[in-house]
């Protein structure tokens, strides 16, 4: 699973955020979904089963340089603004999600 891990880091650095959604469904799982944009690609990330979302944005940096991707006991672990890129979770990182799962669709642009 750590190599899932170290692809879908891969995917998302150097992209930016066209757009995210949360859906709060209290029945069920809670949903983020991001719109990512990489050069001629658009990149759909779905996490599903949310369980923390934390986020302080400043809206000065547009792009991913880094990102964070870990496979935790109990789910995955995203970061899009970490403090490093470790294979631990740091309460320093920022632009956090935890979810159940991920699934990941790439469209060209056209």
């Amino acid at each position: 699973m750590e190599k899932d891990m170290n692809e879908l880091a891969a995917i998302i650095r150097d992209s930016f955020i066209s757009e995210i959604k949360l859906a709060y469904d209290w029945t069920g799982s809670h949903i983020a979904a991001l719109t990512l944009m990489k050069n001629e690609e658009k990149i759909y990330l779905r996490l599903s089963g949310v369980r923390s979302f934390y986020v302080f944005e400043e809206f000065e940096a547009k792009y991913i340089s880094q990102c964070k991707v870990l496979d935790l006991e109990n789910g995955i672990y995203v970061s899009l603004d970490p403090y490093d890129e470790s294979l631990i979770v740091d309460e320093r990182d920022n632009y956090c999600i935890t979810a159940h799962s991920a699934e990941l669709q790439r469209q060209a642009q056209q």
